[in-house]
C-alpha cells in the first residue's frame, strides 16, 4: 500500500510509469514513458530489471510504501530525496534488498537537486551500485542551460527571442508540456495547419513559449520554433517550477554527437553495475503488491 502524507507542494505525487510505447501516434497517442528516461533506466538496472518494466514516479511527495509482504530489492534515482527503511538512511543510486514487513518511507530534500525521482522495485537478491557520476554524465549541458536546433517554424524574430532570454518555469507545467515566462513580451506568428510534434518541441503559444514532454500530443498547431535536444530533456524534467535557465542554439552534428554519447553513457552504466537477478518475485508480482491500494491522507 502507498500513502501520501500532505505537503504544501500542489504538485507532489507518485505515479507508475511505463516504458515508451512506439506505433500509435497515427491515433494520437504519444510514446510515453519517464520523463526522464536516464534516471529511471538507472534505476530499473540497479533494481535487477529490464528497461521494459514499470516503476514508480515520485515528485516532491512525502510518502511510504507499507507493508512489504516479500522480500524486495529497491532503487532509487533522480531528483534527491530522504529514502528510509524502518528508520535506516538508504542512499540514491544503489540497491537495497528489504525484508519482509518492512515499511520503505521517503520525503523531499529542501535543494534544488531535481524534481523528480525514479523507484524501482525488482527481484535481484544481490546488492548493486552505480558507476561515479562524472563516468556517465559528459553528456549533461552546463548549469541552467538548455540546448536546441531551429524548428520548422523558426525565424530570426523568434530566435533572438528565446537566446536573449532568461526563462522561467511556470508551476501551471505537467508532464505534457512546461510552460516557461519572462519579461519579454511574445512575438506574434500566425497559427499553421496542425503538424506533427515531437518530445521537446517548443511551441509559441500567446502566452509564451511550451516545451513539449513525454505526454505531450501528437499534433499541433501552434509554430514550432525549436526543438530541445533529447538528452537534454531528461535534464529538463529535473527543473523545478519557478527555476530559470537559458536556451543555447546548436548545430545539428553536436546534438547528434550529444545524443550518442547520452546512450553509450547510459550503456556503460548498465554495464557498471555488476551481479544477476536471482529468485525473488517476478517485477509484476512486486508492482501489484505495492500498488493494491493508494491511500491519500489529506
Amino acid at each position: 500500500m502507498i500513502t501520501l502524507f500532505p505537503t504544501p507542494d500542489t504538485t507532489a505525487m507518485v505515479r507508475t510509469v511505463n516504458p515508451k510505447q512506439w506505433g500509435r501516434q497515427r491515433e494520437g497517442y504519444p510514446p510515453g514513458g519517464p520523463a526522464d528516461k536516464f534516471s529511471a533506466s538507472v534505476a530499473a538496472r540497479l533494481a535487477g530489471n529490464s528497461e521494459n518494466e514499470p516503476l514508480f514516479e515520485i515528485i516532491q511527495s512525502r510518502g511510504q510504501l507499507q507493508p512489504i509482504e516479500e522480500e524486495i530489492c529497491i532503487a532509487l534515482s533522480g531528483a534527491h530525496l530522504r529514502l528510509s527503511c524502518d528508520g535506516r538512511s538508504l542512499e540514491l543510486n544503489q540497491s537495497y534488498l528489504l525484508p519482509a514487513s518492512s515499511t520503505l518511507q521517503w520525503e523531499p530534500k529542501a535543494s534544488n537537486l531535481g524534481y523528480r525521482s525514479y523507484l524501482a522495485l525488482g527481484q535481484s537478491k544481490e546488492k548493486r551500485y552505480r558507476k561515479p557520476w562524472k563516468d556517465i554524465y559528459s553528456w549533461c549541458p552546463p548549469k541552467q542551460v538548455v540546448r536546441i536546433l531551429e524548428g520548422p517554424e523558426t525565424t530570426e524574430k523568434t530566435l533572438d527571442y528565446l537566446m536573449r532570454e532568461q526563462w522561467q518555469i511556470s508551476p501551471q507545467s505537467n508532464n505534457q508540456g512546461i510552460r516557461l515566462y519572462s519579461a519579454a513580451a511574445t512575438p506574434s506568428l500566425p497559427s499553421i495547419p496542425s503538424a506533427p510534434v515531437l518530445d521537446g518541441t517548443v511551441q509559441l503559444t500567446p502566452t509564451g513559449p511550451i516545451i513539449l514532454m513525454r505526454e505531450r500530443q501528437t499534433v499541433g498547431g501552434y509554430p514550432r520554433i525549436a526543438q530541445v535536444i533529447d538528452c537534454d530533456i531528461d535534464m529538463l524534467a529535473q527543473y523545478q517550477p519557478n527555476q530559470w535557465f537559458r536556451f543555447e542554439a546548436i548545430r545539428f552534428k553536436d546534438a547528434q554527437y550529444l545524443n550518442e554519447l547520452q546512450q553509450q553513457q547510459q550503456q556503460a552504466a548498465i554495464i557498471g553495475i555488476h551481479s544477476k537477478c536471482q529468485g525473488g518475485l517476478t517485477f509484476d508480482e512486486n508492482i501489484k503488491l505495492a500498488i493494491k491500494r493508494i491511500v491519500i491522507q489529506l
